[in-house]
């Protein structure tokens, strides 16, 4: 992540500095992912609007990039390994030794609404996934479903990013892993993705989770919170236990289950034959709120 932070803070004091007037590019790209039995993609972005959705055919990949090429480049290549495809897009900075002190980290989201950098890429639903995403200043629309996520990372540091999945995964994910920063997480469906293993780590900003969806699995949480805050929902028709590990400043609110001992809440009927969720939760400053809903 500091890497990653490190990256963009250069090139946005760079894009400060330069002129008021742009050359504003729009590039466009079509690959196939016909006989291949599996994609992985790595996309990382450095700031502006990214948008991810499932493609209309079935094994495509579309992707619309607008950017200043005064400014930055991108790289985005597609190519085989045995039968499996592997897509990198990326965002090359140019002049990035360019320095400009940032007072305010409010201009950060300021500028990336104003830079006219969007990425906006379909991905295929025909093939598993495993999907790397890199994501610094600005605001993410990702839509997952109906996607074949085999595996999932996300990075994010001051950004809006929303996630939603409405239609079941059709795979098993074997892992979710979530790293949000500075910024606001919002999920809805997570657990139509049909993860076994989810782990989430909310630094100084804010995440909304909502984890019902259909034909739940046995899933386990592992769960950090720094000095942000989680609001997380449940779902009823799950066999839940939480474990919380907190200090004195956390705050921690627990709804719809029963305590059993200290730090410890289980579902008030366990019921044989329902997915059973596990949260293995830390929290050091900040706050959690955990409701289980119909």
């Amino acid at each position: 992540m500091k890497h990653l932070l490190l990256g963009i803070l250069l090139t946005l004091n760079f894009m400060q500095a330069k002129d008021s007037t742009r050359q504003i590019i729009r590039d466009h790209y079509h690959f196939s992912t016909k006989g291949h039995t599996e994609l992985i993609a790595q996309i990382h972005y450095g700031i502006g609007e990214l948008i991810l959705t499932p493609s209309e055919n079935r094994f495509d990949i579309d992707g619309v990039i607008q950017y200043d090429p005064s400014f930055m480049e991108p790289i985005v290549d597609l190519h085989s390994r045995g039968k499996t495809a592997e897509l990198s897009v990326d965002i090359n900075s140019k002049d990035s030794s360019y320095h400009m002190p940032i007072n305010e980290f409010k201009d950060l989201r300021i500028f990336s609404r104003n830079s006219n950098n969007i990425m906006d890429f379909s991905l295929p639903v025909s093939i598993p996934i495993t999907l790397d995403l890199e994501f610094g200043f600005g605001s993410a629309e990702i839509d997952l479903s109906g996607m074949r996520i085999a595996d999932l990372d996300l990075e994010c540091g001051l950004s809006d990013v929303n996630i939603v999945s409405n239609a079941m995964n059709p795979i098993e994910c074997r892992r979710i892993k979530l790293e949000s920063g500075l910024g606001d997480l919002n999920i809805v469906g997570l657990g139509n993705i049909h993860a076994r293993s989810i782990d989430l780590e909310i630094g100084l900003g804010s995440a909304d989770i909502d984890f019902r969806g259909d034909r739940l699995v046995d899933t386990n949480f592992d769960i950090e919170v720094g000095l942000g805050d989680l609001d997380l929902i449940l779902p009823e028709r799950a066999n839940i236990k939480v474990y919380v590990n907190d200090t004195f400043l956390s705050s921690v609110s627990v709804y719809g289950l029963i305590e059993e001992d200290e730090d410890e809440w289980i579902s008030p009927n366990w019921r044989p034959g329902l997915p059973v969720i596990k949260l293995d939760v830390s929290v050091g400053l900040g706050s959690i709120d955990i409701s289980v809903k119909d």
